[in-house]
């Protein structure tokens, strides 16, 4: 099992309904996806959000991290929209 702190910021966050919380994975095995896609399975706003702004930057204990990037207990991950430069 892997239990990780999520914290959602920004517009991320306005979607889900909140800033943080503790999520508890059945496997040992989980990457970024994994938990992206089963936090979008368990938050219907957040899978809608998905929808219109498919890229979610991801960080782990506070590195950007890519999506293939593997899991572990206590980890602390960060979800946020892309920022963008220019116009």
């Amino acid at each position: 099992m892997v239990k990780v702190v999520v914290t959602f910021i920004g517009a991320l966050a306005d979607s889900v309904g909140t800033h943080m919380e503790v999520v508890e994975l059945q496997s040992d095995c989980i990457t970024v996806k994994d938990l992206i896609e089963y936090l979008a399975f368990l938050k219907p706003s957040l899978n809608t959000f998905l929808n219109t702004t498919p890229l979610i930057q991801a960080f782990v204990n506070n590195v950007e991290a890519p999506y293939n990037r593997s899991l572990r207990d206590g980890d602390r991950v960060t979800l946020m929209s892309p920022l963008y430069e220019g116009g």
